[in-house]
């Protein structure tokens, strides 16, 4: 990443500007492969090209991009991240680098027959991105159902408060720099205090022309006509013809524990050997994997991974990309409660979470349901003695042909729709 200018651009191929263009709105790794099938779904309808707009961030270093992805965007962009608001003498700071950033994505030319698709950091980059774009260009916001129904509900005051350094972001700073407004708020007990929530004023279809709410089951159609329904993007039924099992692995993505202690370590160790003894009796034949948390410091020295027959990969590339880049290798997906799982769930390919096995107390077995909530039973190992039942098949992950392009042809409907409206009301 080259973060020492302002707003760094990679051109991967030469189109005229003017023509309409589509621009893609990304903050970390883990939407890259949304990104990637949406310029996949629409770039027909684009002649401009496709622009990527990232946010510069460590977490962006252990990627390795493949040719073929660059060569999917005309250009990349790679925005500034701008850190949060630590208090009133933080203000100046904070003022200064969004009126530098507003004034760097103003300067990229986006048209009003452009469309954007906002896919992540939707209160930061995002809500810069829209905010820099001419009123009249087709905006579509492209988030987690959960999420977009958070973006909706009106904050509890009786958990959350707003400092004065926010009052005066909200009701100054983000209006004078031409951005859409925010609540950026505090939990009042103390063990959260540094737990935030941030989101927009307004309701998201104020500010987005449409929105398309991604799970991983069907949902019922909804009664709005700017809102769409899809599956998060599947790619398990695309994948090359799989290996045989002597060259298939099987991942485990490893846990924080010692940082995180929701358990004594030596409990949490102990219940993590045995899950591995399962995994070699079920997996006699596969390669077995464990790929660190980037949290993860001396957890696997702690396991002795070697002796319970895992190679290590700790390469810290993001879940999701490395999914994308080597499903066609995988057989099955495990962890403790890791979010990797449910990324491979979405993503078409069977997935399982242990954490039913391990003596966790009340509060955290709800809130890992809650986490984990709409997986099929399959997904969860509730016995160490039988083997896992195929999940990704369970969930309606790896669905038929006309399923399988659910995502893509959501997409292509929502866009065309919006931008029919531009034409028509222009």
């Amino acid at each position: 990443m080259r973060s020492r200018r302002l707003l760094s651009t990679v051109e991967t191929s030469l189109t005229p500007s003017c023509l309409r263009r589509l621009w893609l709105v990304i903050a970390r790794p883990e939407a890259l492969p949304r990104a990637l099938a949406a310029a996949d779904a629409l770039a027909a309808d684009f002649p401009g090209g496709v622009c990527l707009l990232l946010e510069q961030s460590r977490v962006w270093l252990p990627v390795r991009w493949e040719e073929e992805w660059r060569a999917r965007f005309h250009a990349i962009h790679e925005v500034p991240r701008i850190g949060s608001l630590r208090g009133v003498r933080d203000l100046p700071r904070l003022w200064r680098a969004l009126r530098e950033r507003q004034r760097a994505l103003r300067a990229l030319g986006i048209a009003a027959e452009d469309f954007i698709v906002c896919f992540a950091g939707i209160t930061r980059l995002a809500n810069a991105v829209i905010s820099a774009a001419p009123a009249a260009t087709r905006k579509l916001l492209c988030v987690p159902a959960d999420k977009h129904d958070a973006l909706r509900l009106a904050p509890d005051a009786h958990r959350w408060r707003e400092t004065s350094a926010s009052r005066v972001q909200r009701w100054f700073l983000e209006p004078l720099a031409g951005l859409h407004r925010t609540l950026q708020l505090k939990r009042r007990d103390a063990r959260g205090d540094g737990t935030r929530l941030v989101r927009f004023v307004a309701p998201p279809e104020h500010i987005f022309h449409g929105t398309v709410r991604l799970s991983s089951e069907a949902e019922p159609a909804p009664a709005d006509s700017s809102v769409w329904s899809a599956n998060y993007p599947r790619f398990a039924p695309a994948l090359p013809k799989r290996a045989e099992a002597a060259s298939r692995k099987v991942v485990f993505f490893g846990t924080p524990f010692l940082l995180v202690r929701n358990l004594p370590p030596e409990v949490y160790v102990a219940q993590l050997r045995r899950c591995f003894a399962f995994l070699r009796d079920t997996y006699p034949a596969h390669s077995l994997v464990y790929r660190p948390h980037p949290g993860e410091t001396t957890e696997p020295a702690l396991l002795d991974l070697p002796a319970c027959g895992f190679r290590i990969e700790s390469d810290l590339e993001a879940a999701e990309i490395y999914l994308w880049r080597r499903g066609a290798e995988l057989t099955a997906i495990f962890s403790v409660a890791s979010t990797a799982a449910r990324a491979a769930l979405h993503a078409g390919l069977d997935a399982y979470v242990f954490w039913p096995t391990f003596p966790f107390a009340p509060a955290q077995c709800e809130f890992y349901q809650t986490l984990f909530h709409g997986a099929p039973p399959e997904f969860f190992i509730q016995d160490l003695t039988r083997p896992p039942l195929p999940c990704a098949s369970a969930s309606g992950a790896i669905p038929d042909a006309t399923l399988a392009g659910d995502f893509a042809l959501t997409l292509r409907r929502a866009a065309r729709s919006l931008c029919g409206q531009r034409e028509t009301s222009g």
